[in-house]
């Protein structure tokens, strides 16, 4: 996916979040450990958003986000404040820019791009979800977007983490439904695209439905209305269960 292209769907996806805040309860509960309410996850995108500015701004690392939560009156401005901030920082500076990054071996300012547009995706199905609704997956993204944030998860979080997962019972197949797409993930973490794997386990479900199950948001061994799941049971729970984001 361009930068151009991604940079697009960040526009959407804040957009859209902007626009959900004064649709819900501050105080509703978002179903995620992370957050307690809605005020709580605004106060954390929005410091993210901050973060990422620094970083853009500078090309160097800055003081990570402490959580707090956005102002108990005019959420919905504060954070507009803050994804004003974020694009203005991401179109000065060109996508190529070396840029310090937390992870992984895109060292550019595009890497922010990608990571702002999957970070606020999953926190726009967060808020959705609060007040006592369900994770559903993020249309604005289209099915090449959440495909995207699949790759995303994989050559960022699981770079990082892979070195200390416990090895899978076996191979793992995700198979996108709408789409071509296939992700398998060897016992050993090691990502392949696009290729079967004798003796895989394997998840089917539309793009939007596997990311939302990459980023801990869907339980496919739960959820037989929206996932097809062939094979060992156990070795999806091991795939579910493993701390990728750690």
């Amino acid at each position: 996916m361009s930068p151009e292209r991604r940079l697009r769907l960040l526009e959407r996806v804040t957009a859209a979040f902007a626009a959900e805040i004064d649709q819900r309860d501050p105080g509703a509960v978002v179903p995620w450990s992370g957050w307690p309410d809605v005020r709580a996850l605004v106060g954390h995108l929005g410091g993210v958003h901050d973060w990422a500015a620094q970083v853009l701004r500078t090309g160097e690392r800055a003081t990570e986000p402490i959580d707090v939560p956005a102002p108990a009156a005019g959420a919905r401005a504060w954070y507009l404040e803050q994804r004003s901030a974020l694009l203005d920082a991401i179109r000065s500076v060109p996508p190529g820019a070396s840029c310090w990054v937390f992870t992984g071996t895109d060292r550019t300012a595009g890497f922010w791009r990608r990571r702002m547009l999957f970070e606020t995706a999953k926190h726009l199905s967060d808020l959705r979800a609060s007040g006592g609704g369900v994770w559903r997956g993020v249309p604005e993204l289209g099915v090449d977007g959440s495909a995207d944030g699949i790759d995303e998860l994989f050559e960022v979080f699981l770079a990082r983490s892979r070195t200390g997962l416990a090895d899978l019972p076996a191979p793992v197949l995700l198979e996108a439904s709408d789409s071509r797409r296939r992700w398998a993930v060897r016992p050993d973490w090691a990502v392949r695209d696009d290729v079967e794997v004798p003796g895989a386990s394997i998840v089917r479900a539309c793009a939007a439905d596997l990311a939302l199950f990459v980023w801990d948001r869907a339980d496919p061994l739960t959820d037989p209305d929206r996932f097809e799941v062939i094979g060992d049971r156990a070795t999806i729970a091991a795939f579910r269960d493993a701390p990728i984001h750690a």
